[in-house]
């Protein structure tokens, strides 16, 4: 891997990561309860770009979209930075934001209607909402078809095969990632992601110096915030004024 592309890929990684909202930051934010006002309050904050196409009006379904949209922005980004070699790799992180619909859709149900509306995702549904399997291999999502009950896990495997030949240092950064996805399901699966990402996985990512894992380990933790910041609106919209949903 050429050093100097590594070395660039990690600098603007960095600065994203240096650009994520503090603790102290979320908590502020978490004390305004109704929903236009916290929309507010985000748009002054680093994750206004995180926010946009979301508007006062927005009913969770579209939250849920726009959110979507964004994670695989910032994916396709770090996928432009990283040396070629990498980028299957990368890129193969953008299904994360799909996992949770995809097991919905593999267990054979209908996919809610937000995702008529997702331009990435209704090109493998039919026209009653169901999963239409050759579409999703066609888009890239093959290696998702055959799994079972524990659909993080299979995108882990995959996620492992795209990676190139790598030894040494690199390769141990990469395995320590991997356990420590491990405890942390919610990246995964997008169920429920905790208040904070994690001593370990941000450990991990300050520790990754000029390998290849300081990309993925970024990603997660983006995936992460996401998650929180998924809750904290949808939690709004559908709550605000004394649990009537909107």
């Amino acid at each position: 891997m050429p050093a100097s592309r590594l070395a660039y890929a990690q600098a603007r990684v960095q600065a994203r990561f240096a650009g994520r909202l503090s603790e102290g930051e979320w908590q502020r934010l978490g004390a305004v309860r109704a929903y236009p006002a916290y929309l507010q309050e985000l748009r002054a904050t680093a994750l206004r770009g995180w926010v946009a196409g979301i508007s006062e009006l927005s009913d969770s379904h579209e939250i849920e979209q726009a959110l979507r949209r964004q994670f695989r922005r910032r994916v396709e980004e770090v996928q432009g930075w990283a040396p070629e070699s990498w980028r299957p790799a990368v890129g193969w992180v953008g299904w994360l934001a799909d996992l949770p619909l995809l097991q919905h859709l593999l267990g054979g149900e209908a996919a809610p209607p937000w995702a008529s509306g997702d331009f990435h995702v209704r090109g493998w549904l039919d026209a009653a909402g169901h999963l239409r399997r050759e579409a999703l291999a066609a888009a890239g999502g093959g290696d998702l078809l055959a799994a079972g009950p524990e659909l993080g896990a299979v995108w882990l495997g995959a996620w492992r095969r795209r990676w190139p030949a790598v030894g040494g240092d690199a390769r141990a950064g990469l395995e320590r990632l991997v356990r420590v996805l491990a405890t942390r399901p919610e990246v995964l699966t997008g169920a429920g992601a905790a208040p904070r990402p994690g001593a370990r996985l941000e450990h991990l990512f300050h520790g990754l110096v000029l390998q290849p894992g300081v990309l993925f380990a970024y990603l997660a933790v983006m995936a992460l915030d996401l998650g929180r910041l998924r809750g904290e609106l949808v939690g709004r919209v559908l709550f605000e004024g004394g649990g009537v949903a909107r």
